[in-house]
Formats: structure tokens, C-alpha cells, sequence
């Protein structure tokens, strides 16, 4: 069974602001949509979604732990092999990155990071090699060593960090985990260039890159004037944010994470990445904004049909989407099951609004659709009228730009909302038999996650990437949904 079609989905976000939740709901999305994860092989570069909930649920409370700042590595993020149910196509490879916020917010952060990208671009040949590591149960690691280095396997007596989460590993760490895991080098070592590790960094050990980039400092910058210091390097952290930004520039989508209660916005992030992005080159992910936290405000609705299928989860997804929309747009509305505070209208207009301010989301959007040759270009717009950033922010008859989202976590299949507990970690229902823990409960039956947003994001996320989605779906998708799947020319 052959899979293609690879994802890398980076979701960014402010702490707090819900980023674990959201890939939470979108693992849940995944199998709503049919897709069955099949067995991985040793090979694979990152964890498993088994191991995805076993992080991050805590198994006492039945609630979410928080993520802790760590030093990333490819094991750090997760992934799987998805199949659809009943089909023979349409496998996908699918791996998600947790991503902080704030890797953006310094710009010098980020300037410096380019500078180490180009130079290993340009001058990073001849001074890598790469060597493969195998456990006698085939379990392997791939090590970028510097040109001349030999590194084995051996115990030591110094003091080792063992892994540790916060910070990289030195040659001893990796040598005596080498020895405390019973690996062996598989083949010969072979030449790498600095391009080869930024287009495989998902794939290597990112200790021993950034061990490797650190002992070839010299020659890789071995340049007249001599200006680039590691310890500049160093200080404003491109070394800690080297693996988020490495990712961002393989990542195929990527999704600004907004929790709408918060007194920040994303707005300044949107932008931030926007000035990411315009550093990266041709190669740019798409892009989605996911509001956090809208289960705060929705009200239970009598008269729509729940009935857990998918042209229900759309149906009733859209009812709620269309009145949000006609809220922000100060329309009047007939329902009252979602009424929005004037704080949070403001929030997300200041995010994404069309008439006023809220520019920062339509600033990354234009940013991230590609520019087409004029054939492509004419085709797109004559037979499937297709339209341009510019023109859906002047002309458009919604109040939001395409690809914007409100998620929700705590409900489930039959729209019961869960309640935030005391413990903010976890959403609780009270039922004559007592608590119930709603993370408890879809994890014993992924199908009883409604997937509010989620699941309408995904579906967004696979149409941009030409998966395609059952037209059973498709069709149950209102004109609001179909609006916020555009695909974008320009």
C-alpha cells in the first residue's frame, strides 16, 4: 500500500492557547473522515498518535497536560500512516509540530536564522557526513557527524543530560545513549551537504546537527570580513529555534492557533510569520486561522438534527458559523445560541476583519497563495472563478477572509457541550452517575468527538492539498463552508 501524499502540519500559537487541544481534535478529525492509522515501521522519524495522547492526557484528572517548553527533535512531534476505510487510495503520511509563538516574535531570532540557512546552503559541502545508527529490534537513529569525526558508542563516566527536555545533548550524551540503547553503525558514513540536512531535518538527530554546525563554525563561515560570531548566534537563539524554523519551511500547512478569550490577539503573530515567510523563498505552507474556545459561548440549539454523521457535523457547524459571521458583520440575526460578547467581536475582527484594522491575516494570506503563470492564472479564474486576496477583502459578502476556523473541544457526538472544571485542564460533564471527563470519553470511542471546527479544518486542509474528500462530504458543506475552502489565485 503505497502512501504519496505527505502533510506537515505546524501549528503556532501563544501559550495557552489551546494548540494541544487542537491536534487533539484533529487526530479525533481524522477518523471521523474514515481514515484508519496503520502500523508504523521502525524507521519512522516521529512519534506515534498513541504516543501523542499518552504525553499529553493526564491519566489522574482525564485532562491535558501543559506543554512545557522543551529543546525539539523529531521524536517530539507526531505522526502517522493514514488509510481510508474501504479504499485503495488516498494514504497519507501526516505528522504535526507544536510550535510556540513567541519563536517569531524576535526578529533578530529569525534574521539570524536565515543567515545560517543560506551558509549552509552555500558553503555547507564537504564539511557533513551522515551515519546511521540500528538497534538489534531495527530501531534507528541517522546522525549528522562533522567531516574527520569519529564517533562511537562507548559509556562514560562524566555526567550526561540524558535527553534532557530543555536542552541539547553533547557528543558524550549521544555516545553513551548509543551504548545504553545497544546501537550500531549500519552501513558507511556518506558525504551531506548543508541542504541535504535543512531538507531532511525531520528525518536526523537535531543534537548531533546542531553539534555538527557548531564544530564546523569556522569553515562555514569563513568568510572576509568574518562577522558571523556563534555566540551572536547563540544569544538571540537560533540555535534553541532552529528546528521550529527548519520546519516551518518543509511544512505544507500551517495553522495560527487564537484562543478568542484572551486579551492578546493574532494579529501581531500573523504578521510575524507573514515576515517569516517572505524570508523563506517559493516553497510556502498554506495557511488557516483556528479560534479556540467558542464552546464558552454556544448555547444548545433544540432544532437542529444531531445525528452524528458528517452532513450533520457540517449542518450544524454552518448554522453556528453563519450567525457568528452575521454578529461580526453587526447584522441582525434570528438566533440567539451563540451570542458573542462585544470583546470577543472585537477580538476577532482586531484578528481578521475585512472593513477595519484586522489586516494581519489577510497579510499572510496573500502571502502564502502562490503567484501562477498567466495561463494557470486565466484558467483558474475563467472555469472555476477563482478569486484573489485583494479582491475577496474588497468585494466579499462575508465578514472573514477564507480558511478561518471556530474549534471547539468539549462536545461531543450529540452536541453536549462539557464544561470547563475547576482543574483548567479538563471539561467535565455532571450526570446523575457523577463526573464524567469528556477526554476520558473520546478516548474510549474516538467517534463521540463532534470535532467542532476541527473537523471542518481538516477537510480544508486536505482540499487545499488535492486529497481528495468522500462528495458525500462535500455536498453537505454549506455555501459559508464552501466560501472558507476557497481555493486562491493570484
Amino acid at each position: 500500500m503505497g502512501f504519496r501524499k505527505r502533510l506537515h502540519i505546524a501549528v503556532i500559537g501563544s501559550p495557552s492557547s489551546g494548540k494541544s487541544y487542537l491536534l487533539y481534535d484533529m487526530i479525533h478529525a481524522f477518523h471521523n473522515l474514515g481514515y484508519v492509522a496503520r502500523d508504523l515501521p521502525l524507521t519512522f522519524p516521529h512519534s506515534s498518535f498513541g504516543s501523542f495522547f499518552y504525553d499529553v492526557i493526564n491519566p489522574m484528572t482525564g485532562g491535558m497536560k501543559g506543554t512545557e517548553r522543551y529543546a525539539c527533535r523529531p521524536e517530539n512531534h507526531y505522526g502517522a500512516l493514514l488509510a481510508r476505510k474501504g479504499t485503495f487510495f488516498n494514504n497519507i503520511v501526516v505528522d504535526f509540530l507544536n510550535i510556540p509563538g513567541e519563536a517569531f516574535k524576535d526578529h533578530d531570532t529569525m534574521d539570524q536564522f536565515f543567515v545560517l540557512r543560506n551558509l549552509l546552503e552555500r558553503k555547507g559541502k564537504s564539511l557533513f557526513r551522515l551515519t546511521v545508527w540500528e538497534t538489534p529490534a531495527g530501531h534507528r537513529k541517522k546522525l549528522v557527524i562533522p567531516e574527520g569525526f569519529q564517533l562511537k558508542a562507548g559509556q562514560h563516566l562524566s555526567e550526561t543530560k540524558s535527553m534532557n527536555k530543555n536542552s541539547y545533548q553533547t557528543w558524550n550524551d549521544i555516545s553513551k545513549e548509543l551504548y545504553d540503547g545497544a546501537y550500531r553503525e549500519v552501513g558507511e558514513s556518506k558525504r551531506v551537504t548543508g541542504k541535504y540536512i535543512l531538507n531532511h531535518v525531520t528525518e536526523l538527530s537535531t543534537d548531533s546537527i546542531l553539534l555538527s554546525i557548531k564544530d564546523q563554525w569556522k569553515k562555514l563561515t569563513a568568510t572576509a570580513d568574518n562577522r558571523a560570531n556563534y555566540d551572536d548566534f547563540e544569544s538571540v537563539g537560533t540555535f534553541k529555534y532552529f528546528y521550529f524554523f527548519a520546519y516551518c519551511q518543509l511544512a505544507t500547512d500551517l495553522i495560527i492557533c487564537d484562543r478568542m478569550t484572551d486579551n492578546r490577539h493574532c494579529g501581531d503573530l500573523a504578521e510575524d510569520v507573514c515576515r517569516f515567510m517572505n524570508k523563506m523563498g517559493k516553497n510556502m505552507p498554506k495557511v488557516y486561522l483556528a479560534f479556540r474556545g467558542i464552546d464558552r459561548f454556544l448555547k444548545n440549539n433544540a432544532h437542529l438534527t444531531v445525528t452524528g454523521d458528517m452532513s450533520s457535523r457540517n449542518n450544524i457547524y454552518s448554522e453556528y458559523y453563519s450567525e457568528i459571521l452575521l454578529q461580526v458583520q453587526d447584522k441582525s440575526f434570528k438566533g440567539t445560541y451563540v451570542p458573542l460578547p462585544m470583546s470577543v467581536k472585537s477580538h476577532i475582527i482586531q484578528c481578521c476583519g475585512t472593513k477595519s484594522g484586522g489586516n494581519g491575516f489577510w497579510y499572510l494570506l496573500n502571502t502564502a497563495t502562490p503567484k501562477q503563470p498567466s495561463w494557470a492564472y486565466f484558467f483558474q479564474r475563467k472555469f472555476y472563478g477563482r478569486k484573489t486576496i485583494s479582491e475577496l477583502q474588497r468585494e466579499s459578502d462575508y465578514a472573514l477572509p477564507p480558511h478561518v476556523y471556530f474549534t471547539a473541544t468539549p462536545i461531543d457526538y450529540n452536541f453536549s457541550i462539557y464544561q470547563h472544571d475547576d482543574d483548567i485542564t479538563r471539561f467535565i460533564s455532571i450526570e446523575p452517575g457523577g463526573l464524567k471527563s469528556f477526554v476520558r470519553e473520546t478516548c474510549e470511542d474516538m467517534s463521540h468527538h463532534f470535532c467542532f471546527g476541527s473537523l471542518q479544518l481538516l477537510m480544508d486542509i486536505l482540499i487545499q492539498n488535492n486529497v481528495v474528500v468522500c462528495s458525500e462530504i462535500i455536498h453537505s458543506c454549506s455555501k459559508e463552508l464552501r466560501y472558507a475552502h476557497s481555493k486562491l489565485i493570484k
